[in-house]
């Protein structure tokens, strides 16, 4: 198996969280204050300069109202995952 860029996987996940956040009509500092984050913190998960712990990710999933995998549920993460990952 290669090993996966994870800095590209940190980006796509960002997005999906910042597009999910902003659908919902959110901003930084409500969902931030939500999941108990400083919003620089949060912050800096939607744009990649900090990877979320899977805690933090189930913070985030309860403060936008939406399952977990939605984050992961995106075309260009699954064809991303799909194309680097090779059995």
């Amino acid at each position: 198996m290669n090993s996966l860029p994870f800095e590209i996987l940190f980006e796509v996940l960002g997005n999906r969280i910042r597009d999910l956040r902003q659908s919902k009509k959110l901003s930084q500092i409500e969902v931030a204050a939500r999941c108990g984050l400083d919003v620089s913190n949060y912050n800096k998960i939607e744009f990649n300069k900090r990877p979320p712990s899977l805690r933090t990710l189930f913070k985030i999933a309860i403060a936008l109202d939406e399952p977990i995998s939605n984050f992961f549920n995106d075309e260009v993460f699954l064809s991303f995952i799909e194309e680097h990952v090779k059995a």
